[in-house]
C-alpha cells in the first residue's frame, strides 16, 4: 500500500483556495491510513482515532491537534475504550459534545457494527 504519512494539510477557501503544509509541534500520532478525524469547535482542535499503521496494526489511539498552538496532545480516555479498528466513521455531536464513532473492520477482517462516545473535555 505504501508510506503511510503523517502531515496535516488545511484547504484555505479563501477566493483563491489553496492546500497549506502544517507543520505541528511535540510527539505526532503515527503515520496511518483509513483512520477517521473531526473538528471540535470547543476546544479548536483536530481530533483522529484509530485507524491502520505501517505494521498492519489495528490502531485504537486517540490524537487531538490543537489548531491554535499547532501541537499534537495524545489523548488518555477513562473506562472501557472501542477496539483497534479502520474504516469507521466518525462525526463530531455538538449536544453531547462528543466523538462518535461507528463500525469499521478489526484485526481479523470483521466487520463491526458497534458505536463509541467520546465525551470531550471543555
Amino acid at each position: 500500500l505504501g508510506e503511510r504519512l503523517s502531515d496535516v494539510w488545511a484547504l484555505e477557501l479563501k477566493e483563491v483556495m489553496a492546500w497549506k503544509k502544517l507543520q505541528p509541534t511535540g510527539p505526532s500520532p503515527s503515520g496511518r491510513h483509513e483512520h477517521s478525524a473531526i473538528y471540535d469547535p470547543e476546544s479548536h482542535s483536530m481530533l483522529i482515532f484509530g485507524g491502520m499503521d505501517g505494521s498492519d496494526g489495528h490502531l485504537s489511539d486517540v490524537w487531538a491537534l490543537d489548531l491554535k498552538v499547532m501541537a499534537w496532545k495524545k489523548l488518555q480516555p477513562t473506562g472501557t475504550s472501542p477496539s483497534g479498528r479502520m474504516e469507521h466513521s466518525a462525526i463530531y455531536d455538538p449536544e453531547s459534545h462528543s466523538m462518535l464513532i461507528f463500525g469499521g473492520m478489526d484485526g481479523l477482517g470483521k466487520r463491526l457494527s458497534d458505536v463509541w462516545a467520546l465525551e470531550l473535555e471543555v
